[in-house]
């Protein structure tokens, strides 16, 4: 299994989704692709579940199963999402730090973990990362 910032779980304990964040901004997809097949040949594994990538303006996935150099087959622009967010904290995608980002990105996670509550940007729906994420198990890094 990789070491990563957050893995989410479903009931039944098998993984959903091993999730990174990243603080680098103007992240693109060929980036994503290459960080994603460096994580996955040094031995990791996403014990079946989907590999997610979350910059402060996009969100790289793929699904299970992919080989290792594709391209992600999910992308969404979270830029402006994250920038409501962040603004509402005094943050900017400039200006907070990675471990303050990685916070962050477990905030906004956590309510992803929670079907009830409303999901920006609505492709989250539309993707099936909201499916992939309602109702899991979040474990972050120091506890996995």
């Amino acid at each position: 299994m990789l070491d990563s910032d957050f893995i989410a779980y479903d009931e039944a304990g098998q993984v959903r989704a091993v999730i990174e964040a990243k603080r680098t901004l103007g992240a693109t997809a060929d980036w994503a692709a290459r960080f994603r097949r460096n994580r996955l040949s040094h031995g990791g594994s996403t014990g079946g579940g989907h590999f997610i990538v979350v910059t402060p303006e996009r969100l790289f996935a793929w699904d299970p199963h992919v080989p290792v150099d594709a391209p992600a087959n999910i992308e969404i622009d979270l830029s402006r999402s994250f920038s409501d967010r962040l603004a509402a904290i005094g943050a900017t995608t400039e200006t907070i730090e990675p471990l303050a980002f990685e916070l962050f990105v477990a905030w906004w996670l956590d309510e992803l973990t929670h079907p009830s509550q409303h999901r920006e940007p609505p492709e989250l729906e539309s993707s099936g990362i909201a499916a992939v994420l309602a109702g899991a198990r979040l474990v972050g890094s120091a506890a996995a």
